[in-house]
């Protein structure tokens, strides 16, 4: 007859989530030293819960012979009191259970080719565990070490709040160094120049580590993002197991302004240990971005009392230019002359294109207008009033001034005038002069100007033939 759950099996059985050292024999109790990645978590306040799944007889191993009769040959015997604690062991397939013939005591053993994943596989379920009972301690926050009360000989199933499991056996004081790994978050932006302009969109990619240990608690991601930037709260997700389906996910606005929370839930937590999810969202530059002034975000996870450090900042910039329209003779021979009464919009293209919405925020200065605003009914576009201009929230583009009215007594430009807009452009100062000249304008060859010549020309040649025919006829006459 196999010896009931031997000492090596107990020592295997002892090696599965953390590293347990026996003290020397005495009073049984459990220590758990919590031995964690992070180095901020020492201070967190841990949730141990335990089953005493086994009794214990120290110094005794029965072997139950086919007469009833029992020998004492080992260190200890392991035993349950309840029928239904028994045939849950039983119902396992990892234990063999024998009754005490007319007790109330059912001897447990090992069953063959039955090792600790196994073990601890058919502990960790909710049903088996319903038959013992539960108990509950709470480290609190700022100590080193948790000590579980109310330990006796016996054996143990113990789930730490955050994922770990351990069985051990408690026929002395033993004490567990407890190996946490838990979950990590990263951020980064897909426009990596991190450069941009009002209405333009950017992209955010988190990526979620969750740990093999990981408990079934929820985790949640913390978005932190500036006044300059819209976040747009549906997220897609990417990597997660099909079971439950977790495809998408939306942030939810808190009472702090600027910061949201994703609740990844415990369910899709659990599904998923071991893996790395993906999640995918987008913000908009908004009216509040100013120029060169980073817009950041960050993000940070919580779990179980446990929070990360922010991740990397994420930052994106908005760009400017400032315009001057002067007079083009003076501005060549390196004099500035400073014309008013100048109109011009803003497009994308040298030709055709599209016309880029502008708002004025105080004389001299306007704005990319945001896509809400343009789409207000009666929203007509700022007209940029030049002598002096200067244009926010763009991106690192080229732009091109189109001039709708000249100053009075110079001519309108024909063309667009190109304007490359960099960081440079940005900083305070006239970076782009357009040029104004006085003077008419003559008509080009081919222009409507040529036509005046070809009726002036055809006017003359017809009063000289009217004058030739008059000539002839006072000649006949006289």
């Amino acid at each position: 007859m196999k010896k009931v759950l031997s000492l090596i099996l107990v020592v295997a059985l002892i090696a599965a989530m953390a590293i347990p050292a026996m003290a020397d024999p005495g009073i049984p109790s459990i220590t758990i030293n919590p031995n964690n990645d992070e180095t901020n978590t020492a201070s967190l306040s841990i949730t141990y819960t335990y089953y005493k799944i086994l009794s214990a007889d120290i110094d005794t191993d029965p072997a139950v012979g086919d007469d009833g009769n029992t020998t004492t040959d080992g260190v200890a015997a392991y035993y349950v009191e309840d029928a239904a604690q028994a045939t849950a062991l039983r119902e396992t397939g990892v234990f063999t259970v024998t009754q005490v013939p007319g007790q109330n005591k059912w001897y447990v053993e090992l069953a063959d080719g039955k090792g600790i994943d196994d073990i601890i596989t058919a502990f960790d379920n909710d049903t088996f565990l319903a038959n013992f009972t539960k108990l509950e301690y709470t480290k609190p926050a700022g100590t080193d070490s948790a000590v579980l009360p109310d330990i006796t000989a016996g054996y143990y199933f113990i789930k730490s709040s955050l994922g770990t499991k351990v069985a051990i056996q408690t026929l002395s004081p033993v004490t567990i160094n407890e190996k946490n790994s838990y979950p990590g978050v990263t951020k980064t932006e897909a426009d990596t120049d991190a450069l941009a302009g009002i209405g333009d969109t950017i992209t955010y990619t988190i990526t979620v580590n969750i740990p093999e240990s990981v408990a079934s608690k929820p985790i949640k991601v913390v978005d932190t993002i500036t006044d300059g930037l819209t976040l747009n709260t549906s997220v897609t997700v990417s990597g997660a197991v099909a079971d439950p389906a977790y495809t998408s996910a939306t942030f939810v606005a808190t009472d702090t302004k600027g910061v949201y929370n994703l609740v990844i839930p415990a369910d899709v937590v659990i599904a998923n240990k071991g893996k790395t999810l993906t999640f995918t969202y987008t913000a908009t530059v908004n009216e509040n971005a100013v120029v060169l002034q980073p817009e950041t975000n960050t993000a940070h996870l919580e779990y179980d009392g446990f929070v990360t450090v922010e991740t990397e900042t994420v930052s994106t910039k908005t760009l400017a230019f400032t315009l001057e329209k002067v007079d083009g003779t003076d501005h060549n021979a390196g004099t500035i002359t400073e014309l008013a009464g100048a109109e011009f919009s803003l497009w994308d293209a040298a030709t055709d294109g599209n016309k880029i919405n502008l708002v004025k925020v105080s004389d001299g200065v306007y704005r990319v207008a945001t896509a809400e605003e343009a789409a207000v009914d009666g929203f007509e576009s700022a007209v940029i009033e030049a002598a002096t201009a200067t244009i926010n929230g763009l991106n690192d583009a080229t732009y091109y001034l189109q001039e709708d009215k000249a100053p009075t007594g110079y001519n309108k430009l024909e063309g667009r005038v190109s304007v490359s807009v960099t960081e440079e452009t940005s900083v305070e100062g006239v970076d782009t002069y357009v040029d104004n000249n006085k003077g008419a304008t003559l008509p080009s060859t081919g222009g409507h100007g040529v036509y005046w010549f070809y009726g002036i020309g055809g006017a003359l040649i017809v009063g000289a033939v009217v004058l030739l025919i008059t000539k002839k006829r006072m000649s006949k006459e006289q």
